[in-house]
């Protein structure tokens, strides 16, 4: 499925209950996107178009998210929904502050040092707790470049691209 409305957020990763609900892991660090009312886009494993349901009932639990969906009212109807994934679409989310950014808007996008140079594109982001890492790639490497404002110097959304300083000790790469 490929569509440029909708954002992956979760994955549904059992049953809760008798009535229906779902436990929910989350890819987000914040879960506002959860709230009764909230549509849903369920993407079964063996299906390629996306079902809409919407939250009827939402509580943390633990490390995960329980929601009731309506339609879905007992065990076995969230059993069918296991290991499927969980869509939103983009316009749902808020407008990031000045200088902050979704990691889906960063994918993807070509990184240049201060020398012009082409290191790569944005593959994924991780985490390490203090900040972001952006894994760029190229066809020789891969290069793991601290989302920090000393190292990332410019961010184009519109032309898909970004310059940074590398910190001393990552490679130099050189567009041969």
């Amino acid at each position: 499925m490929k569509n440029d409305n909708f954002l992956l957020i979760g994955k549904i990763v059992g049953a809760h209950g008798v009535k229906g609900a779902v436990r929910i892991y989350s890819y987000g660090s914040s879960y506002p996107v959860f709230k009764i009312g909230t549509s849903l886009y369920i993407k079964k494993k063996s299906a390629e178009d996306l079902i809409k349901y919407q939250i009827t009932n939402v509580s943390p639990y633990k490390q995960i998210i329980r929601v009731n969906l309506k339609g879905v009212a007992s065990r076995n109807g969230a059993e069918r929904l296991h290991n499927s994934d969980i869509f939103i679409k983009k316009n749902l989310l808020e407008k990031p502050e000045a200088g902050t950014y979704y990691w889906f808007q960063l994918t993807g996008i070509f990184v240049f040092n201060l020398d012009e140079e082409l290191l790569g594109i944005v593959e994924e982001i991780f985490s390490t707790g203090a900040n972001d890492v952006l894994v760029v790639k190229n066809k020789k490497e891969e290069i793991l470049i601290p989302f920090i404002k000393k190292v990332i110097k410019e961010i184009n959304l519109e032309k898909k691209f970004m310059k940074v300083n590398l910190p001393e000790g990552l490679p130099k790469y050189k567009n041969e």
